[in-house]
């Protein structure tokens, strides 16, 4: 059996709720070896598992601290530097949050916006990250703290955007 088959045999015996603690503490690199002797562990304490809104209650905060614009979630205008963190921050939410639709991530926002608009934040911040290397930075610092945090869709995702410069 190879070492990925071993892997995806250990991740199915964790319970749901415990596969983000897991991969939050074996972090983005880790092995089957590490993974089997973390399942022990992490069983014996049964830890509780966030639910999608305290998921993107961190993914605001994060975003928040990154950006330093506290009101972008409530905010209304369309200043570049504001539409530009909520666009990213729709982003990260659809690819952390699988139980999320286009509009579920929409409706997150004070405005509420429609499933067209997560939509089309989520092509355009693609489209930024593949040509702006200020873009880039930004997005990897952000993946770098989501990791911390157990969460790595996002890092996934990018990972196979193509970079145009």
């Amino acid at each position: 059996m190879s070492a990925y088959e071993t892997l995806a045999k250990a991740i199915d015996l964790v319970s749901v709720q415990n596969r983000r603690a897991l991969f939050s503490l074996l972090g983005p690199y880790f092995n089957p070896e590490m993974l089997a002797a973390s399942v022990n562990y992490l069983e014996r304490f049964n830890v509780p598992a966030l639910t999608p809104n305290e998921i993107a209650d961190k993914i605001f905060e994060l975003i928040a601290e990154a950006s330093g614009l506290e009101d972008f979630r409530q905010s209304t205008t369309k200043k570049t530097p504001y539409a530009h963190t909520r666009q990213l921050a729709m982003y990260v939410l659809y690819t952390e949050i699988p139980e999320f639709s286009y509009q579920q991530v929409g409706n997150l926002f004070t405005k509420g916006f429609g499933h067209a608009t997560v939509l089309h934040a989520c092509h355009a911040t693609e489209e930024r990250y593949s040509c702006e290397k200020s873009t880039r930075d930004r997005l990897n610092r952000l993946t770098a703290s989501l990791a911390n945090h157990g969460m790595f869709a996002t890092r996934e995702r990018l990972d196979k955007i193509e970079i145009i410069i």
